[in-house]
């Protein structure tokens, strides 16, 4: 949340609800939730057995193997959320991509308001952290053109994106990683992709009309 601090808040938040299909109700044990069982409420609206309510539920109960209070083990999450939401003054992470394409980053977030924090990256750097617009996996910034001509090795790439991550312009998880920086001005997207398909399909939505055979 602190990385992204400058984008706009969540409108609400809730505890993790089980859906049927979803991750969650198709293997609880991977996420450490186990004693599934149908939403109280649908117990009353199915006068069945236990086996045909879970048959028709669509949402469903369940336990924490770790014996965790949902509402007790994210008070820093809702703490945060609250004050995120109050918070009318919560600062920017611009960037600015210059002719060359070098990148001048300036954070205002949070406690950074009235004391900036501006990064200028260049070369490689700059086109790593471009990349990220999209979120990228190790491999894929490893390969970047720029990354090869200059013979960036993978710690010194991991170290980079580290760095980055430590300091909130990009986040991360075990595989990819994401920069949360504001482009100004917007960034637009590339013509070609907008372009309307030259070759179009016409469907003609009229049906055929066969004749009818007059009688002789």
């Amino acid at each position: 949340m602190q990385a992204i601090w400058h984008l706009d808040p969540p409108t609400g938040y809730g505890p993790i609800r089980m859906d049927r299909f979803s991750p969650y109700y198709i293997n609880p044990a991977f996420f450490g939730m186990s004693n599934v069982r149908p939403m109280t409420p649908f117990t009353y609206l199915y006068p069945f057995d236990r086996h045909a309510q879970n048959t028709i539920s669509y949402y469903f109960d369940f336990d924490y193997d770790d014996g965790r209070a949902a509402d007790a083990y994210a008070q820093e999450a809702i703490h945060l959320a609250r004050e995120w939401r109050e918070d009318n003054h919560r600062g920017m992470l611009e960037l600015r991509v210059d002719a060359a394409g070098s990148l001048e980053i300036n954070d205002t977030r949070r406690e950074r308001l009235n004391d900036p924090v501006r990064a200028s990256l260049g070369g490689w750097k700059a086109a790593v952290f471009l990349a990220c617009d999209r979120a990228q996996v190790l491999a894929d910034l490893a390969s970047l053109p720029q990354v090869r001509a200059e013979n960036i090795g993978g710690g010194e790439l991991r170290a980079f994106l580290d760095r980055c991550t430590f300091h909130r312009l990009m986040v991360a998880n075990e595989h990819a990683w994401l920069n949360v920086a504001v482009h100004v001005p917007a960034r637009k997207e590339p013509a070609a992709d907008l372009a309307v398909p030259q070759e179009t399909v016409q469907i003609n939505l009229k049906p055929e009309l066969t004749p009818l055979a007059s009688n002789p």
